[in-house]
């Protein structure tokens, strides 16, 4: 249900642009080499995908290397900048 809100609580909302990069997107280029990242299925809910996404393209147009596996309780991943 839409409703009036005040400033104080779009701040705590997070506004974005609409067209600009998604947030773990932004983290995954942020990394420095041996970071990890843990990614929740929370914060990447595309549907039947995963970040690998973000990841692949990253590496072919950069030299930068990741490793990316599930955890074992499958509720989310963990991105490792290798090179």
């Amino acid at each position: 249900m839409a409703k009036l809100i005040t400033d104080e609580e779009a701040s705590e909302l997070g506004m974005r642009p609409f067209g600009k990069k998604h947030f773990v997107r932004v983290l995954i280029e942020q990394l420095e080499k041996g970071q990890r990242l843990y990614i929740t299925r929370a914060d990447f809910t595309w549907r039947k995908q995963n970040p690998n996404y973000f990841i692949n393209p990253l590496m072919k147009t950069t030299s930068k290397k990741f490793s990316i596996t599930e955890t074992r309780t499958r509720n989310g991943w963990i991105v490792v900048r290798m090179e």
